[in-house]
């Protein structure tokens, strides 16, 4: 994997772009959450799905992304030298209780993210998915709420 130079870190988004992609994420994440509530498929598991994330519940794809967002703001808490950040269990028993934990935990890493400054852009971390940037980070962050997004968005019609 190659590394952004300075140059093109500087060249890509900024802080406040990337906090504002994961803002417009989470209100995508919302939504789906509200389609889920009509739909009163929120525990079940698609008939005949493959293994492993395919297999989901809509709550399960839910209770893993606010989960995974605070394994985000860790890392890049970590990498801007603020220090490790909670990483919550997360029960989800119906739509609503998600949208709730996703508020909550968004606000929670909205507490890191808003200190995230340009230069701190390119500093790396270690993650389980190897070595990765600040930016990358926040990208994958607002990524990750959209892909967990659409299958619970998918399931609920």
């Amino acid at each position: 994997m190659t590394h952004p130079t300075p140059e093109l870190a500087a060249a890509g988004p900024t802080p406040k772009e990337l906090r504002n992609d994961i803002v417009e994420a989470r209100a995508e994440f919302q939504a789906a959450l509200h389609e889920a509530t009509r739909a009163g498929t929120w525990g079940v598991a698609p008939p005949s799905a493959p293994s492993g994330e395919e297999s989901w519940s809509p709550r399960q794809h839910a209770e893993h992304a606010i989960r995974a967002q605070m394994i985000h703001t860790s890392f890049i808490s970590q990498a801007c030298g603020y220090g490790p950040r909670e990483v919550p269990s997360i029960e989800a028993p119906t739509p609503a209780d998600a949208a709730a934990e996703l508020t909550r935990w968004g606000h929670r890493s909205d507490e890191v993210l808003r200190h995230v400054q340009a230069h701190e852009l390119e500093k790396m971390t270690e993650t389980r998915h190897g070595t990765r940037t600040v930016a990358e980070l926040l990208q994958s962050l607002a990524a990750h709420l959209r892909e967990h997004a659409e299958p619970i968005r998918t399931r609920s019609r």
